[in-house]
């Protein structure tokens, strides 16, 4: 016996009805997120990788924050992929 495509069951999807974040809140997030006073060198690096992986360019203060915290963890190589990874090539 086959099976007719007219009965094959219609494929739905179930979106998330959640609340949805203004840009302004998202730079906030990530500027408090890099804030912390006692962010590590795992966490700062987290937070890189996971910007970076929204494959988007950072706001100014984003970045501003993150390089603070390379400075207050007095970790120059961290600085340099954050400036590396948003370097635009003519």
């Amino acid at each position: 016996m086959l099976f007719h495509l007219k009965y094959a069951p219609l494929a739905s999807r179930c979106y998330s009805h959640g609340k949805v974040e203004t840009d302004e809140e998202f730079d906030s997030r990530w500027v408090t997120y890099f804030s912390k006073p006692d962010i590590d060198a795992w966490e700062l690096r987290k937070g890189m990788n996971t910007l970076i992986g929204y494959d988007l360019v950072p706001e100014p203060k984003i970045l501003d924050s993150a390089l603070r915290a390379c400075r207050r963890l007095n970790d120059l190589a961290s600085a340099i992929r954050i400036l590396e990874a948003v370097k635009v090539n003519p």
